[in-house]
C-alpha cells in the first residue's frame, strides 16, 4: 500500500510539471520587433502589461511598446484569434511549488524523516503568494507514512529572480500512527527556478511517547 501511494505522488509530480510547462501561453509582440513569451501575471488596460517567463523573471511593457498580445497555442495552430492590446484579459497569477526535505528531529521522540510537498496557487500581488497543498512523510525508524493537508503563504522581499522569501505551511497531516496539527515556517532564498530553505516543523501526534514531533528541517524544490 505504501509503495502505491509513493507512486501516486510521483506521477502527480510529473503530471504538475507538464501543466507548468502549458502554461507558459502568452505571447507579446513589441512595436521594436521583439516577441516575448511568458504568463500575463497583470495587465492595466490601455496602460501597461506584465508577464512572467518560463525562467522565472517578471517583465513590464507600457501598452505603447506593445503592437498585440496572442495566445501561443492559438499562434501554433494558425487561428487569427489575436488579443487587442486595451481589452480585458483573464489574468494568470499561477504560481507551483515542488519541495524535497529532511527533518532532523529536535527532542523526544528522536526520528528523523524525509518527504516532499506540492503547493499551487496565486499571487495577490508580485510580492505574496498564497495557496494550498499536500505532501508525503516518511519516518525513517518506525516506517511510517503521513500525509500533510496545508494551507501556504510565502512572501518573496524582493521583485527579482534572486530574492530571500519568507513561507509558512498551516494544516493537518492524515496517517495511521502519526496524525494531527501541522506547522511548517521557513526561511530561503530563490535562484531562477530552484529554491534552497531551512526551517521548523511541528507535527502534533497522540501517543505514550508525547504528543508532538518537532524537527529543523532543510528544503530544496523548484517553483514554476
Amino acid at each position: 500500500m505504501k509503495r502505491i501511494i509513493l507512486a501516486l505522488f510521483i506521477a502527480l509530480i510529473a503530471n504538475q510539471f507538464t501543466l507548468a510547462q502549458q502554461a507558459q501561453n502568452d505571447v507579446v509582440y513589441l512595436e521594436k520587433g521583439g516577441v516575448v513569451v511568458g504568463t500575463i501575471i497583470e495587465q492595466v488596460p490601455g496602460v501597461s502589461v506584465k508577464l512572467r517567463t518560463a525562467n522565472g523573471n517578471i517583465l513590464s511593457y507600457q501598452m505603447q511598446e506593445v503592437k498585440m498580445i496572442v495566445k501561443k497555442q492559438q499562434e501554433q495552430s494558425g487561428t487569427e484569434n489575436k488579443t487587442k492590446v486595451n481589452s480585458e484579459d483573464n489574468i494568470s497569477g499561477y504560481r507551483g511549488f515542488v519541495e524535497f526535505d529532511y527533518n532532523m528531529a529536535i527532542g523526544t521522540p528522536n526520528e528523523d524523516c524525509i518527504g516532499f510537498t506540492t503547493t499551487h496557487g496565486g499571487e495577490c500581488s508580485p510580492h505574496c503568494f498564497v495557496g494550498a497543498g499536500i505532501g508525503l512523510n516518511y519516518y525513517l525508524d518506525s516506517d511510517v507514512f503521513t500525509i500533510p493537508l496545508f494551507a501556504n503563504v510565502r512572501a518573496f522581499l524582493l521583485k527579482k529572480e534572486f530574492t530571500p522569501f519568507l513561507d509558512v505551511k498551516v494544516g493537518y497531516s492524515l496517517g495511521d500512527e502519526v496524525k494531527g496539527f501541522y506547522l511548517a515556517p521557513s526561511i530561503g532564498y530563490r535562484i531562477h527556478l530552484f529554491d534552497i530553505s531551512v526551517g521548523y516543523t511541528l507535527q502534533k501526534y497522540k501517543s505514550s511517547r508525547g504528543d508532538k514531533l518537532e524537527r529543523l528541517s532543510i528544503k530544496v524544490g523548484v517553483n514554476f
